[in-house]
């Protein structure tokens, strides 16, 4: 365990200084290259009798130029086109606009920080509920399997053969459910943004509800996550320890809510709400191997949450920001929101690792 936790210490780090290593030689380029093309630009600015926007001065200002540089050609176009790069960045770059300088300050730490903490209360809220939604919906599904329904793909064909004719009302009722079958299907492996999109005007696209909701229920991270462990649910109850808690009569009785069955606490407790039966001791197996998997889980919802909040620019939100000072050249902002990106990636991954080890020294009776 020590040595997992060494590895992810290091490895933090280690990218620390390799983004703060990168950020510092882009800076000195960057000052050395602008004071530069200053020091080479800024005498002909400084002449009041020219106007570089006015087309005669330009032409007139470039054959001066090729007349007293008469052994350097295309010198004059090379001057305009330094002088129209210079004078344009005094319009888009953000530090000529807001008058402060290309350097990460107190300021910008203290909005960056207050961005970063409400990104981190939103992505610990969707993986709490992909988690647990996720591992419900995986154990419902393994349930009725066990009782012989099968999915609710399979139930939905199952009652569309049986209709007859002399029944309409309820033909309605079947092909509204799989209407919304269908529905809920698409929405939740469709893209956030697509969902977004689809409800633009109509909802208010900036609210954090409506962000967590896009996190948990689209881009196919709730269904994922149910997939993953409904397969590790049934791998575990075809291992042999099953067959040992049958011989010790505990109940393989799979009906819900039933004395001897499956209680529905059990959804949202698997490891604790049915102690007597043999589903116990699979979501015990389940939940030690999937524990794990919990890394990929959260790195995949930090990118989805990132992804959303850029493509739908919702303003005052991390990922806003990180597009934002893309477009301004802004690296220096840029770096320190996607070094906070990994360390939240390895601190959650520090954490799994450390409760995953608790868990196998328990299992394995280690003291």
């Amino acid at each position: 365990m020590k040595s997992r936790t060494l590895e992810h210490l290091l490895s933090i780090v280690l990218v620390g200084l390799l983004f703060a290593a990168l950020l510092t030689w882009y800076n000195e380029g960057r000052e050395r290259e602008v004071s530069a093309r200053e020091e080479a630009v800024h005498p002909y600015l400084a002449m009041d009798s020219v106007d570089f926007s006015d087309a005669y001065h330009r032409v007139l200002f470039r054959e001066t130029v090729e007349a007293f540089y008469p052994s350097r050609d295309g010198l004059g176009d090379s001057l305009l086109a330094s002088i129209d790069a210079y004078r344009m960045e005094r319009f888009t770059r953000a530090e000529y606009k807001s008058g402060v300088s290309n350097v990460l300050t107190m300021d910008d730490l203290l909005r960056l920080s207050a961005m970063y903490a409400q990104f981190i209360v939103v992505f610990l809220c969707a993986l709490v509920l992909t988690s647990m939604g996720g591992r419900a919906l995986a154990i419902y599904r393994f349930v009725e399997a066990k009782q012989g329904a099968g999915t609710s793909g399979i139930r939905f064909l199952r009652r569309l053969l049986q209709l007859r004719a002399g029944s309409p009302l309820r033909a309605l009722v079947v092909v509204v459910q799989g209407i919304l079958l269908l529905a809920a299907i698409a929405v939740l492996y469709s893209p956030a943004y697509v969902v977004a999109y689809a409800l633009k005007g109509r909802l208010d696209l900036s609210s954090v509800v409506f962000l967590l909701l896009l996190a948990v229920l689209t881009n196919g991270a709730l269904v994922n996550y149910a997939a993953r462990y409904a397969l590790l649910l049934a791998a575990a109850s075809r291992e042999g320890f099953v067959d040992t808690a049958v011989a010790k009569n505990l109940s393989t009785d799979w009906r819900w809510s039933a004395t001897s069955g499956i209680p529905l606490r059990a959804l949202l407790a698997p490891g604790r709400a049915a102690p007597g039966h043999v589903f116990h001791h699979i979501a015990l197996q389940a939940e030690f191997q999937h524990r794990s998997s919990l890394k990929e889980h959260a790195a995949f919802l930090i990118t989805g949450l990132i992804i959303i909040e850029m493509a739908l620019n919702i303003q005052g939100h991390l990922g806003y920001d990180l597009l934002q000072n893309i477009l301004y050249r802004r690296y220096d902002i840029v770096a320190a929101i996607l070094f906070g990106m990994f360390l939240l990636v390895k601190v959650t991954a520090l954490i799994i690792d450390v409760r995953s080890g608790r868990e196998e020294r328990r299992f394995a009776n280690v003291t």
